[in-house]
């Protein structure tokens, strides 16, 4: 064997210790059931060291695919915690580079769906002017640990976990606050579509070229034309000019679902007296298949089946659907309703009737395979959903294989006045209420 034959067996050797080491590690991991608050303390002596190798986590070069993607998927929380873990790559001086990281993380299949992303990184460690390369958030602190372990043995240098407050759609950038540029991707209609950049903030400006689909640019600022829509002033290289918002991941929300490979994207489109909207997407974790599944919506009540194949969603005035993942094809058409929420054993969606223009808004559910409609509970008392408070009846919180909970709001009479009550109610699967409790919330 040649000197460069050994060498390279040599450190195929050593690549494939260190994966029995980790491998060993997450199967320890996985069967504790402590909790861990620590976080660790980021380095601010930050540079971004690009991987040295091409190699995946099993040391092949071809296939670029993690065999720790199982151990990188976080289960769906029952409690909302109070702190996320955020797993930064590493900071750049130019965008470019931030980009190129980015790069290489995506080619290695080790985010999750909505990453990498660029932040800045004075939110997370004071560095102005610098780009922050964010690879992962979890709310589990060993979900985090497993990520930045895969990206050393993969080749990432410098990989660290910031703490963060926690955010319910947690994989969408954190954007920093106060002035200055922010980074966003241009999201095109078709994956690999190219996207004119205009000189104004409107449809008959004159063009100033085109942007590749997924491109990183920096955000300058933003406008409105006359009908109200907003655009955002950007700039690529030594050019600069206006983008539609819906076509610009900036100020956007990403919902995971838990097995990592498919997301409900919400792009936003822009606030006005009427409320705030959003196109909402289904996409994959590379944004290589993209289904629209709500033009401008205020919101969109979803949930992904725990297989990762189904995804039942309501649209505002639209009846609640089910579509395949991956085909987008719609599966059933479960009528008016909202707020699904999936068994763990995927059997069973339990959703709410809309409780709007004189709907009730009882608590139903539907069971696969066939999807059988049937009642479980209808609450007493007049719906009444504020918008300030709750526009749908909000989801069913399967405590345990037999008791549910969720909320009823009830416009009642107290005297002379009325009264809207929030309903906290607990009840079996049959409907039976187990207790139930009420709360005053406006007069």
């Amino acid at each position: 064997m040649t000197p460069a034959g050994m060498l390279y067996a040599m450190r195929g050797c050593k690549l494939f210790v260190v994966l029995l080491i980790f491998v060993f590690a997450c199967k320890r991991e996985h069967m504790s059931t402590g909790n861990e608050n620590a976080s660790a303390q980021p380095d601010t002596s930050h540079t971004v060291t690009m991987p040295t190798t091409n190699m995946n986590s099993a040391g092949e070069t071809g296939k670029k695919r993690s065999h720790f993607e199982n151990s990188l998927v976080e289960p769906r929380l029952d409690t909302r915690p109070e702190q996320m873990y955020v797993v930064v790559a590493g900071v750049a001086d130019k965008l470019e580079q931030a980009e190129e990281v980015g790069r290489k993380i995506t080619e290695h299949r080790l985010a999750p769906v909505g990453y990498p992303a660029v932040d800045r990184a004075d939110s997370m460690f004071g560095l102005q002017g610098k780009w922050a390369v964010v690879a992962g958030k979890y709310a589990r602190k060993q979900y985090a640990q497993r990520l930045q372990t895969s990206m050393a043995v993969a080749g990432f240098d410098r990989v660290e976990i910031v703490e963060s407050a926690y955010r319910h759609d947690r994989h969408r950038p954190n954007l920093a606050a106060g002035d200055g540029e922010l980074a966003g991707s241009t999201f095109a209609g078709l994956p690999g579509m190219e996207i004119p950049l205009l000189s104004g903030p409107d449809v008959g400006s004159r063009g100033r070229g085109v942007l590749a689909d997924r491109k990183l640019v920096i955000v300058l600022g933003h406008a409105r034309d006359e009908t109200g829509q907003l655009w955002y002033r950007v700039k690529d290289g030594e050019r600069t000019g206006y983008l539609q918002a819906s076509r610009l991941l900036l100020d956007h929300n990403v919902f995971p679902h838990a097995g990592g490979r498919h997301a409900v994207l919400g792009v936003y489109l822009g606030c006005s007296d009427d409320g705030c909207a959003w196109d909402y997407w289904l996409v994959d974790g590379g944004y290589t298949k993209r289904t629209l599944l709500a033009p401008s919506a205020s919101r969109l009540p979803h949930d992904f089946s725990p297989d990762g194949t189904l995804l039942a969603y309501h649209a505002p005035n639209m009846p609640l659907r089910l579509i395949s993942v991956h085909s987008g094809a719609e599966m059933t058409n479960l009528g008016p309703g909202t707020s699904p929420i999936w068994s763990s054993d995927g059997k069973i969606m339990y959703f709410r009737k809309p409780g709007r223009l004189n709907m009730r808004d009882e608590v139903m559910s539907a069971t696969f395979p066939g999807g059988k409609i049937e009642m479980v509970l209808d609450f007493p008392g007049k719906p009444a959903y504020p918008e300030i408070l709750s526009v749908y009846p909000p989801s069913v919180d399967i405590l345990t294989r037999e008791s549910l909970y969720t909320m009823f709001y009830r416009l009642e009479k107290d005297g002379t006045k009325k009264v809207l009550l929030r309903w906290k109610v607990r009840f079996r699967k049959d409907g039976r209420v187990i207790e139930k409790s009420a709360e005053k919330i406006t007069e």
